[in-house]
């Protein structure tokens, strides 16, 4: 009985190390394995430009509830320094009454910082509520786009100020909601602008464009035009987040700003 008990027990010893021992299928000739995702280096330093009206300079009144990071950072152009960046931001024309006001473009920055893709995100540019992208441009004879050329010269002093920039965010088309047929060329012209007093021919664009309101579809469907003709820029919607009118809400910029770290991560 001893030794029938022995055998049956090397016998089960046996059968449980053939179990381990079954081999890995090996693909069928021709299929290569799966290659496994290379990491992507994390990225030292971010610098964006943000441009455009009321929407890039933040519209709604009340706070994000994020804290803010020492690496996300905003220059200011009166102390000539950068510091932490909290909306709002002190590079915009902040209209009266909207001493609270908040945009999309912190939000956004802190989470692409907290995601780990970037170690640091400076912010410059300018905005300014109510200006036509004829506004955005050096007053030059026969430009049939340029006005008045102030807030041009702001906004390349903030590219001069910055030395580099990376990406270029621009939220504007309210003001030529009546004028959709232009629109493509004129914006493509302040990319081509923007690029060369940046002094690179390919720097990314992000367009993010105009809210769901009555008579802005037109010019809507010109920012995709202008976007998709463009092999270095990207169009973010705002159409389906929440307004209060022209402008989106705490909320809506919220949403947004998650809509742009997640391009922004995309691209770089």
């Amino acid at each position: 009985m001893r030794q029938l008990l022995v055998v049956l027990a090397l016998l089960s010893v046996g059968c449980r190390s053939a179990a381990t021992l079954i081999p890995t299928p090996i693909p069928p000739a021709g299929v290569a394995e799966p290659t496994p995702p290379v990491p992507r280096p994390t990225i030292d330093s971010l610098t964006w430009l943000i441009g455009g009206q009321s929407n890039a300079v933040g519209w709604a009144e009340g706070q994000f509830t994020d804290p803010p990071l020492e690496t996300v950072q905003a220059w200011n152009p009166d102390t000539r320094e950068w510091e932490i960046a909290n909306d709002p931001l002190p590079f915009v024309a902040h209209p009266q009454g909207q001493g609270g006001s908040v945009g999309p473009w912190v939000t956004a920055a802190r989470v692409v910082v907290r995601s780990g893709r970037v170690n640091r995100i400076r912010l410059t540019g300018y905005a300014q509520g109510s200006t036509a992208i004829a506004h955005w441009a050096p007053r030059l004879d026969n430009d049939p786009i340029a006005t008045d050329d102030l807030i041009w010269r702001a906004f390349v002093r903030a590219i001069d100020d910055a030395e580099n920039v990376d990406l270029f965010l621009w939220f504007q088309g309210e003001s030529d909601a009546d004028r959709p047929t232009e629109y493509p060329a004129d914006e493509a012209t302040l990319f081509a602008r923007t690029r060369a007093a940046a002094g690179k021919p390919n720097l990314p664009i992000i367009v993010c464009g105009v809210v769901n309101y009555p008579g802005f579809d037109a010019v809507r469907a010109a920012q995709r035009a202008a976007v998709a003709a463009d092999a270095h820029a990207y169009f973010v919607p705002t159409d389906d987040l929440p307004n209060n009118g022209q402008h989106l809400t705490v909320q809506g910029y919220e949403l947004l700003g998650a809509r742009i770290a997640s391009l922004v991560s995309d691209i770089f």
